[in-house]
C-alpha cells in the first residue's frame, strides 16, 4: 500500500501479469521447489532458471497503479522488499518502507 499525507494512493498484489498462469496455479517455477533447492532469492530474476519469480511483486504493482506521483510516499509492506523492489520504489520517489519488523528511509531503500 502507498500513502501521501496518510492517503491510501495505491495498493498491490503478489502475482504473475493479468491473462498468465498465475502462481497459485502452479506456473512459478520457485513455486515447486522448497528452500534447500533454492535458497532465499537465488536466480530470483533469471528467466529459465528454477529459481525465477513469475511474480509482479506488490510493491511494483501498487506502483503501476497509482492514481498519483508518488514522490515522497510511504510503502506499508508484508516483508522486506527484495532488490528489484527497493530499486523500484527508490525509482518512483517512494522515501519510506515500513514492514512488521522493521522500516528504512530513502538512504535505505538505495544502499542496502
Amino acid at each position: 500500500m502507498l500513502t501521501i499525507e496518510h492517503r491510501i494512493i495505491a495498493t498491490g498484489y503478489n502475482g504473475a501479469a493479468p491473462g498468465e498462469d498465475d502462481c497459485l496455479a502452479g506456473a512459478c517455477p520457485r513455486g515447486r521447489l522448497g528452500y534447500a533447492d533454492v535458497p532465499g532469492l537465488g536466480d530470483y530474476d533469471r528467466p529459465g532458471t528454477p529459481g525465477f519469480c513469475i511474480a509482479i511483486h506488490a510493491e511494483v504493482n501498487a506502483l503501476l497503479f497509482a492514481t498519483r506521483d508518488t514522490k515522497g510516499a510511504t510503502a506499508y509492506i508484508t516483508d522486506p522488499p527484495c532488490p528489484g523492489c527497493r530499486k523500484a520504489l527508490a525509482a518512483a520517489g517512494v522515501v519510506r518502507a515500513v514492514w512488521p519488523d522493521g522500516e528504512h528511509d530513502r538512504e535505505g531503500l538505495t544502499s542496502w
